[in-house]
C-alpha cells in the first residue's frame, strides 16, 4: 500500500508548480529595464545549522515577470526569491537560476543557482534557446 501512494504523491508534487515560458528576447528586454538593488533574503528551512539563514543579495529589481502560460496567454508573475528561471542552451543543457538574481553582464546572463552555497553561474546570451519560469514555492522571503 505504501508503494501505491508514493507515485501519487510524486505526481501531485510535480503537477503543483506551473511552468511559464518567454522568448530569449523577452527575457533580455525585461532584464534591460531592471533596477538592481540589494536585499536580505531569509531561508526558513534547512538543517539546524542553516535554518533562518539571512544573506544579502544583489537582485535585478524586476517586480513583475511577463511570460506566457501553456496556452500562449500572457501571464504576470510577481517576482520573489522563490521564482526560478530555467534556461536551455543550444546544446540542450539546462541552467537553473533564481530569477531575482539574474542580470546581463556583457554578453552573458549571470545569476545564482544556490542561495545556501551562494554559487554563481552564467550562460552566453547567444546560446539561449528556451526560457522557462516557475515559482518553486521554496521557503525564501525578503526580509
Amino acid at each position: 500500500m505504501k508503494f501505491a501512494i508514493l507515485p501519487i504523491l510524486i505526481l501531485l508534487f510535480l503537477s503543483s508548480c506551473a511552468t511559464y515560458t518567454m522568448t530569449p528576447g523577452q527575457l533580455i528586454t525585461q532584464l534591460k529595464r531592471a533596477s538592481p538593488d540589494t536585499v536580505r533574503v531569509r531561508s526558513a528551512y534547512g538543517t539546524p545549522i542553516l535554518t533562518n539563514v539571512d544573506r544579502d543579495y544583489k537582485i535585478n529589481g524586476i517586480g513583475e515577470i511577463v511570460c506566457k502560460d501553456k496556452d500562449g496567454r500572457e501571464i504576470i508573475i510577481q517576482n520573489n526569491p522563490n521564482v526560478e528561471c530555467r534556461i536551455t542552451d543550444k546544446k540542450k543543457k539546462r541552467h537553473i537560476f533564481y530569477f531575482d538574481t539574474i542580470n546581463i553582464e556583457d554578453s552573458l546572463i549571470t545569476g545564482y543557482n544556490s542561495r545556501i552555497l551562494h554559487t554563481k553561474k552564467s550562460v552566453k546570451i547567444t546560446d539561449i534557446q528556451k526560457v522557462e519560469i516557475q515559482d518553486a514555492k521554496n521557503a525564501y522571503h525578503y526580509k
